[in-house]
């Protein structure tokens, strides 16, 4: 939690401003992107797997905030086991 506080205090795309839903090939997978509004704000990507099987998403960046054990594998794939939750900028 402290994490994904200072996180989000270090970076202002977290706040109010556009949001993008995404659809990345799972239906238990729910995903929004905020974009940065100015060329030095990174966009961040939140993604939530909600449902029972582990979920394997090709999404490149950081790793920033994660629950649940989501790791990256060897071909750099995002795996976020059922029910986790992480912020990728």
């Amino acid at each position: 939690v402290r994490r994904a506080l200072r996180v989000r205090r270090e970076s202002p795309v977290l706040g109010d401003g556009e949001m993008e839903w995404l659809r990345l090939g799972a239906d238990d997978v729910v995903a929004f992107l905020r974009p940065g509004a100015r060329p030095q704000h990174a966009s961040v990507t939140v993604i939530i797997a909600t449902g029972d099987q582990d979920r394997v998403l090709d999404v490149p960046g950081e790793v920033l905030v994660q629950t649940g054990g989501v790791t990256r594998r060897d071909d750099g794939a995002l795996v976020l086991p059922p029910t986790s939750a992480c912020w990728v900028g």
